[in-house]
């Protein structure tokens, strides 16, 4: 992958459960279809993500969230999930997870929170306003809004 997984295995009571951070490579065309060369280039990352996450180190319950840079409803994520088995805990949730900007006025929800079916999630997008910095002023804290999620078994 261009940018790479981070992975970690926590324990949580007497389990263990795996969580992936991922960043995959932007699209600049906004352009998901198959013979687009950027999401060809998201797809053959998680393909490799997809691989990756089949290691048998690699255990369940698990968790895959991120920029993934391409959209819930993006048959390229489709296929990811068909792969993997891994559900969308976001599914149906059109809201766009990227701040909107002149040039990019309504952005489709590029950031992701996967798991495996055993979990389920609750949502919901944080940081969307100003957060005031040490110094007193105003700032986003990235172009993309946060995705806070709590999972149960």
């Amino acid at each position: 992958m261009r940018k790479g997984v981070l992975l970690v295995r926590v324990r949580v009571g007497d389990r263990h459960m795996t969580i992936a951070n991922t960043h995959l490579s932007a699209n600049m065309t906004d352009d998901w279809t198959p013979g687009n060369p950027y999401a060809r280039v998201e797809a053959d990352e998680l393909g490799q993500l997809a691989a990756f996450l089949a290691h048998p180190n690699v255990t369940a319950p698990l968790i895959v969230a991120g920029d993934f840079n391409v959209p819930r409803d993006s048959p390229i994520l489709g296929d990811f999930l068909a792969t993997t088995g891994l559900v969308d805990v976001m599914a149906g949730d059109e809201e766009t997870t990227y701040r909107p900007t002149p040039e990019l006025p309504f952005p489709k929800p590029i950031d992701q929170v996967l798991a495996t079916p055993q979990l389920s999630a609750t949502t919901e997008l944080v940081f969307k306003e100003h957060v005031r910095l040490a110094d007193g002023s105003a700032a986003y804290l990235s172009d993309h809004y946060g995705i806070g999620a709590a999972f149960s078994l």
